[in-house]
């Protein structure tokens, strides 16, 4: 393959996959609310990605992988949660919790 089609390749998966990708947060918004710390009990599978910024806060660290009609997404939680968090981003569709994944804490 000529690096031509490769490169419009990547460029396709990256334009499908934008749908699921978190905005970045502007100066004009408001600050994220505090995170809960007794939330992580109240995450089940089916809540939206909004409802779930809302209980935890947001994410310290965020990974993606790009299919061709969805991406899933996790969501990387560490003190005091330690969570995992996968998100099934559909095209076209709402991004919903797919699984929550307790952690175990580091020992230090």
């Amino acid at each position: 393959m000529r690096p031509a089609p490769r490169l419009a390749l990547g460029l396709l998966a990256l334009a499908l996959g934008a749908g699921c990708l978190v905005p970045a947060r502007g100066e004009d918004r408001q600050p994220p609310p505090e995170p809960d710390k007794a939330g992580a009990g109240t995450v089940v599978p089916g809540l939206s990605p909004e409802l779930v910024r809302g209980r935890l806060g947001a994410p310290p660290r965020v990974s993606r992988q790009v299919f061709l009609l969805r991406c899933l997404e996790q969501w990387h939680y560490g003190a005091p949660h330690h969570l995992r968090l996968t998100f099934n981003c559909p095209r076209g569709q709402k991004p919903a919790l797919l699984s929550v994944h307790s952690l175990p804490a580091p020992n230090r």
